[in-house]
């Protein structure tokens, strides 16, 4: 069997006679995976089948949605968030205060969770770097100058928790989830809208598309770090749309410009080789611009 997904080397995903299986090593995402399956419903293919490691559902026929560039079909998209997924939900004052430590769980502590793990297993130091032509602070000063409190403040909803153009199947103007996440912070049942318009600003700024092609590239000399990858341009329409719609529902672009930014490096330590470095730096880049220039 073909694996479908070529980068992470702990999650596979194979087609085989109609249908999608899923396999992770870990046997507790897994099963979380299937119960939050349940909490997103028609939103999500229906589980069919499982086992510890696995779990299956009908192949969904449709194009995703990085695969077709076409404006209208995106607008679609967003105005289906908005009445299917972005639905708010209200909290007794325990629960928010719940939601609020998810929040801060998954945004500052997993951050510094990851970023020690990418420091641990590469021989990158958390120092200045000049990136692209530009001065970048360390990574640990940039987090000092977040505002983290904002980022708590969240929105709390039925989260996707992966909301990417690769995970999201049109099926002529109707849409389909796959590839959910299976907790935000501790909670599996609430997580933030902030969070899954970040992951899909970051993913319509760098695709996994280009990333399989390897049109990307990473060079460092000594504190000179170089990085450059392809981009869509159509999905830079996209993105603009996403802008325009984060606007006019008005919601805080700037949080979710931070929160795309950390979502390059927390998930720069989940794969190998310059593509890693590419997250890592991009990260710190991205960090740096939005903290430090006006």
């Amino acid at each position: 069997f073909k694996n479908q997904n070529l980068i992470k080397n702990d999650e596979f995903t194979y087609i085989y006679n109609h249908s999608v299986y899923k396999y992770d090593v870990d046997e507790v995402k897994i099963k979380k995976k299937i119960d939050r399956s349940k909490k997103l419903n028609d939103l999500v293919p229906k589980v069919e089948s499982h086992t510890k490691n696995f779990f299956s559902y009908k192949y969904v026929e449709g194009k995703l949605l990085n695969e077709q560039i076409d404006i209208s079909t995106f607008n679609k998209f967003l105005q289906f968030c908005k009445s299917e997924l972005f639905i708010p939900k209200k909290l007794a004052e325990d629960d928010l205060n719940n939601f609020h430590n998810s929040c801060k769980t998954f945004y500052k502590e997993k951050t510094h969770n990851r970023l020690k793990k990418f420091w641990d297993e590469t021989n990158i130091k958390d120092e200045e770097y000049t990136i692209n032509g530009v001065s970048c602070k360390s990574i640990n000063e940039t987090l000092q100058a977040i505002n983290w409190e904002s980022l708590y403040d969240g929105m709390p909803y039925n989260f996707h928790g992966d909301l990417q153009p690769e995970n999201i199947i049109n099926q002529n103007g109707d849409f389909i989830l796959i590839d959910w996440r299976e907790t935000f912070g501790e909670s599996d049942e609430i997580g933030d809208i902030y969070y899954d318009l970040a992951k899909l600003d970051h993913a319509l700024l760098l695709s996994g598309k280009i990333v399989r092609k390897g049109l990307f590239e990473y060079t460092k000399d000594n504190n000179q770090i170089n990085i450059s990858f392809k981009v869509d341009n159509g999905l830079l329409d996209y993105r603009e749309m996403l802008y325009d719609f984060i606007i006019e529902n008005e919601y805080d672009l700037n949080k979710i410009k931070i929160l795309s930014s950390l979502i390059y490096l927390n998930i720069a330590p989940l794969y190998e080789g310059n593509y890693s470095y590419l997250l890592y730096f991009l990260g710190q880049l991205k960090l740096n611009q939005l903290l430090y220039t006006s």
